[in-house]
This record gives C-alpha cells, structure tokens and sequence, in this order.
C-alpha cells in the first residue's frame, strides 16, 4: 500500500473569508437561515460577533423601529456594546418597551438600555 500524498491545506473560509465586509454583510442578509453564517470559518464567525455589524445586521433585517425589540429578543447576542451599536445607528426605542421591561423586572436589560441611550432616543409609542 502507498502513501497518500497530502494535498496543500487552503486556507479556511477560503474566498469567502477574504471578501470585504460590505460583501459578506449582504449575503448574510440574504440567507433565509442566517444562524449558520458564522459557522463558515473563524473570520466570518469574528465578523458577525462584531457590535457594528449586528446592529447593521439587525436595523436591516427589521428597521430602526423593532431592531432593538428583536435584538433584545436574543438574549445571547444582546449586550450593552450591542445596544450601544443599535442607538448609534438610530435604533429607536418605544416608551411601551421601556415599561414592559420595567413591569417585568428585567432589571439588567432595562438598566443597559439605560446606560447606553440618551434621553432623545426614547419615543412614544
């Protein structure tokens, strides 16, 4: 028996992982199940875990005025970086959030939407 010659390792992700983040920020939206995204490779996984690009990522998907509602609906993903993110970028935060939260003493998100919002980006709903 002979010895299998070893192919040359390409590097992981390959073409994919060296495309510019404007590129890969658009097939992330377009995939319909897009939880397997990061899962490629080490470089898209550390691109999508980027607070900018979830913030872009969840603004586009759902609009300024429930991006915040959803991404609040993930926990694992929604942090203070992420909620400072979503404002940054004009996410809008309704009063009626602010109070269901409150109501139901969700202390931690309520104090970090807090922390990260000024007072102008709180509307009425």
């Amino acid at each position: 028996m002979t010895p299998r010659k070893s192919s040359p390792r390409k590097p992981q992700g390959g073409a994919l992982a060296s495309m510019p983040d404007e590129v890969l920020m658009k097939i992330w939206l377009l995939l319909a199940e897009p939880t397997n995204f990061p899962l490629i490779c080490k470089s898209i996984r550390e691109f999508t875990q980027r607070p900018d690009v979830r913030a872009k990522y969840f603004l586009s998907r759902h609009g300024r005025y429930l991006a915040m509602f959803h991404a609040m609906a993930c926990p694992k993903l929604f942090d203070e970086a992420l909620c400072q993110s979503l404002v940054d970028s004009g996410a809008h935060i309704s009063l009626a959030l602010m109070q269901e939260l409150s109501k139901q003493r969700r202390q931690v998100v309520s104090q970090s939407i807090l922390r990260c919002c000024p007072r102008r980006s709180f509307g009425g709903s």
